[in-house]
């Protein structure tokens, strides 16, 4: 059985390709979040360093990755 012969076999209406793509580009997704939550809450903090003396970046950062209570 070749790859694309594994590919191509249909599984639940879709065929193993289209599972495959969706996985891929729900990790690319998640990833991609992660990267750029972190990196644009870098940036903020250079940029408001003065105001907030007493917080360390780790700090800000798990402040700005905290949920909203309601």
């Amino acid at each position: 059985m070749s790859l694309q012969e594994i590919l191509h076999y249909r599984f639940l209406g879709n065929n193993v390709g289209a599972y495959l793509t969706c996985l891929v580009l729900l990790l690319f997704g998640y990833l991609f979040k992660t990267l750029l939550s972190r990196l644009l809450s870098k940036l903020v903090f250079r940029f408001i360093r003065k105001r907030a003396e007493g917080v360390s970046e780790e700090q800000f950062q798990a402040l700005l990755i905290q949920p909203y209570p309601l």
